[in-house]
């Protein structure tokens, strides 16, 4: 074995050279990389740590507070002030303020999460034919984490008539007149029916609606439900979306001579310095400025998904069963043909709350607080 790999070297030495010229500059390649690796990893490093400043040079905060991993390993966790609440009180603070060597001392009260509602206006006027009696189903998700979480979101029903007209009932709703006259509460029957199921915050998609328009009478084809959100001159459905935000009360000035607070603004007003104010138009109700995020950092689309119900029946027959509990069954059991998806983002939604918000005060109901995570080991034993 050893002459016959001597043979090959001595009569196939321009091959064996070129062999070992190859392995040597592989190997000095490596080399050459890692070193370049190295020092970038030096060189970054060394920038962080020059320029690196966090807001806070010392944090105080409520005791018993801190977490097994904080007292462990001497850091804080990112986005800790998102799940701290309570905390010292202002004459503390002021105290604090007051110690030698303190430039700045700025408090931050949590007040809790706001499922601050949106609403997504879909209209069907480019979906509209001749047929004297048009039904559409709308379907909607929320895909979430890149794609890979799909959850169902709103359903909902648009009745659009070429023949009737409406007029309003005595509940303010739209109601459709016959040809010898009848009324009928073509917007109600839906809900009246034993199989409609009650309106759910963890479920959206368990309520849902019917919208009613008619082309001959569009001004009182509008409802509640729809209010602004359906431009006047259209017939649509109006999808809803809540937005998590979190919110925290602090003091401006404060917040300006630590992080520099009105570098941050890119729109509006500078953030006053007042109490809560009571709103001009009724006193009940308090009023307090505020500055808002333009990112919304959800990766959540909502995918909308329109069809026409088929095999409808004659027109004049439609506004009785929309009217009556056998509306429900009509609606849900009825075959559609997809017409129409479209995609939106939550990006867009936030954008048109912002702008909602700049225009008046909005109603905040309720503020949610989330306690920590907390695991626990079940073992089953067989």
């Amino acid at each position: 074995m050893v002459r016959f790999v001597w043979s090959q070297i001595r009569h196939r030495a321009s091959r064996s050279a070129a062999l070992v010229i190859g392995v040597a500059l592989a190997a000095a390649s490596v080399v050459v990389l890692t070193g370049v690796a190295r020092t970038s990893q030096i060189e970054l490093t060394g920038t962080i740590q020059n320029n690196f400043r966090s807001a806070y040079d010392i944090v105080v905060r409520p005791e018993g507070s801190t977490t097994a991993q904080e007292r462990d390993r001497g850091l804080l966790q990112g986005n800790y002030l998102s799940g701290l609440y309570g905390g010292i009180t202002m004459r503390e603070y002021r105290k604090i303020a007051k110690l030698p060597g303190v430039d700045a001392a700025a408090p931050v009260a949590n007040i809790g999460y706001l499922l601050v509602p949106a609403h997504v206006a879909i209209s069907v006027d480019d979906l509209l034919n001749h047929d004297p009696v048009q039904i559409f189903r709308i379907t909607s998700s929320i895909n979430s984490n890149d794609g890979l979480s799909t959850y169902p979101s709103d359903l909902g029903y648009i009745y659009v008539t070429r023949t009737g007209r409406f007029v309003r009932n005595s509940d303010n709703y739209p109601a459709e007149v016959g040809n010898g006259g009848r009324t009928f509460d073509v917007c109600q029957g839906l809900s009246s029916s034993r199989q409609y199921p009650p309106q759910r915050l963890d479920d959206p998609a368990a309520h849902f609606y019917l919208n009613c328009f008619s082309t001959r009478t569009p001004e009182v084809s509008r409802n509640y439900l729809v209010s602004d959100v359906v431009p006047r001159d259209e017939f649509g459905y109006a999808l809803t979306f809540t937005v998590p935000v979190q919110v925290a009360a602090l003091v401006p000035e404060a917040e300006q001579a630590l992080v520099g607070l009105a570098g941050a603004r890119v729109a509006g007003e500078r953030l006053s310095t007042g109490r809560l104010r009571m709103d001009e138009e009724d006193e009940e109700f308090p009023t307090a400025d505020v500055i808002a995020s333009t990112e919304t950092f959800l990766d959540d689309d909502i995918d909308v998904q329109v069809e026409r119900l088929q095999q409808l029946p004659a027109a004049q027959k439609v506004p009785k069963i929309l009217s009556t509990a056998k509306a429900f069954d009509f609606l849900t059991r009825a075959t559609g043909r997809v017409v129409s998806e479209r995609g939106v983002s939550a990006d867009s939604i936030w954008s048109d709350v912002l702008d909602e918000y700049s225009r008046a005060p909005q109603f905040i109901h309720d503020a949610y607080t989330a306690r920590p995570v907390r695991y626990a080991l079940r073992v089953r034993v067989s």
